[in-house]
């Protein structure tokens, strides 16, 4: 922290350790309270090196229902709430875009109050898992009205990617999340992108030039 803080001096405006937690204490739930004291012991750096930064602990959508029950040790010293919101059912296929308002009620509805940022949105294209370009512009057409709709509680939204990533990466991912062998897990990392790999944009990065600057405030939505 002290090392770092020297070098994106006025950069920092939010600071999150720990990524996508609830996957992990959902099997863990006996190291809630020693990831507790570890924030508690960190929390004097992440202050004094980053003093306008505002401080979270990253969750997945899927989580938002342990955020205010087994997860409150860690989520109760949050700043403000931090999601990544990919609709997957457990084998990677998507449930549908129209599901988008009921998700997006209930994780602003989890935050209590404290504003969200959403780290990660994504939608594969592929028909592999259950999907097309059709539903993934037709989820991006829903995630920005909902951000819309919340906009004094939303911070910003990344979502992913700008284009689909290189199969030889796809194929990294599936070996270091011991997936080497699942299709389905592939097609959903290998389709997230609003571009495909020759550069064709997809049919939600149209809607995405279209209605992301009708949120006009700040960093609301953008693509990486």
């Amino acid at each position: 922290m002290h090392s770092l803080a020297p070098r994106v001096e006025g950069q920092v405006q939010w600071i999150s350790i720990g990524n996508e937690v609830d996957s992990y204490f959902s099997a863990h739930g006996d190291e809630i309270a020693p990831y507790r004291r570890l924030l508690d012991s960190v929390m004097p750096a992440v202050r004094s090196s980053f003093p306008k930064a505002l401080f979270t602990v990253n969750c997945t959508s899927h989580g938002v229902d342990q955020i205010n029950k087994e997860l409150r040790p860690i989520t109760e010293i949050t700043e403000f709430t931090s999601l990544t919101y990919y609709p997957i059912n457990a084998d990677f296929t998507f449930r549908d875009p129209g599901d988008v308002p009921g998700d997006f009620a209930k994780m602003f509805e989890a935050a209590r109050g404290k504003r969200v940022f959403f780290q990660e949105v994504g939608y594969a294209s592929s028909e592999r898992v259950n999907s097309s370009e059709e539903k993934q512009a037709r989820f991006m057409k829903n995630v920005l009205e909902a951000l819309g709709q919340h906009r004094g509680q939303a911070i910003a939204a990344h979502f992913v990617w700008m284009s689909d990533i290189p199969l030889s990466l796809v194929d990294m991912f599936g070996s270091y999340y011991k997936l080497p062998n699942s299709d389905q897990f592939k097609a959903f990392l290998a389709s997230l992108g609003y571009f495909d790999r020759e550069g064709r944009p997809k049919q939600a990065w149209a809607v995405f030039e279209r209605d992301a600057a009708a949120l006009s405030h700040g960093e609301v939505a953008r693509t990486r």
